[in-house]
């Protein structure tokens, strides 16, 4: 793996190195086509790496650590978990990110636009930019990361729609009910639960079982009727 260029003593505003996490190759593609073209019109210069799985994801911030001056981490939410179990989707990478390199700029890219992901995002990563996957064809991302990169924060126009709808109001549930939701949705197991949640068993299944409860399941249900009666009532 080659060294990051950009050293923390480089003070140019105008510098910005960036980290793309996306298994998609096409995708990040794009994203670097369209940032050097911003970059061309904005006089911004842009120094790249890629990572295309969360593993490659934290060697790179790693690597460069020392440094500390990754100006923009471009993430893509639907990452395949780590094979090690320790980090078992895009949003907690999205917060080990955050914690460990707070001055490091985070923009989420996401295919779920539920008001459940929206504010659950917006609430718990506060990132300073949103992306909604169906919102990004080639013209309208050049103006949406343009905003991110000129004017943020900046929600891609069904987040912001969502946000002006008042979709808060679809659901009342405890942050910790939200998480275990969402986790299930991904094909969480209960252990898959444990490491996830900062709870223990005992208190995951008695929380899971109201849920059920709440859905107007029994608490027999599979865990799979309850991701579905959850996606239902618009949930998740």
């Amino acid at each position: 793996m080659k060294p990051f260029t950009v050293k923390s003593h480089d003070t140019n505003r105008n510098n910005y190195a960036v980290i793309l996490i996306d298994d998609n190759r096409l995708a990040t593609w794009m994203l670097r086509k369209i940032l050097h073209r911003i970059g061309k019109r904005e006089n911004i210069s842009f120094q790249i790496r890629e990572a295309t799985s969360i593993a490659m994801a934290l060697l790179l911030i790693e690597q460069i650590s020392c440094s500390h001056n990754v100006s923009y981490i471009f993430l893509n939410l639907q990452m395949p978990s780590i094979s090690d179990g320790t980090i078992i989707s895009g949003e907690r990478l999205a917060r080990t990110i955050q914690q460990k390199y707070p001055d490091s700029k985070l923009v989420l890219s996401t295919s779920y636009h539920s008001p459940y992901h929206i504010y659950a995002l917006l609430d718990e990563v506060s990132p300073e930019g949103l992306l909604i996957k169906k919102d990004m064809d080639y013209y309208r991302s050049i103006l949406i990361l343009r905003a991110i990169l000129l004017c943020p924060p900046y929600l891609s126009p069904t987040a912001a729609r969502i946000i002006e709808e008042g979709g808060r109001d679809r659901y009342t549930l405890q942050k910790w009910d939200r998480n275990i939701l969402y986790e299930l949705s991904q094909g969480a197991t209960l252990s898959d639960l444990e490491a996830e949640i900062p709870m223990g068993r005992s208190t995951i299944v008695r929380h899971r079982n109201n849920l059920k409860l709440h859905l107007g399941l029994t608490v027999e249900a599979t865990d799979r009727t309850l991701v579905i009666a959850a996606r239902k009532k618009g949930i998740i």
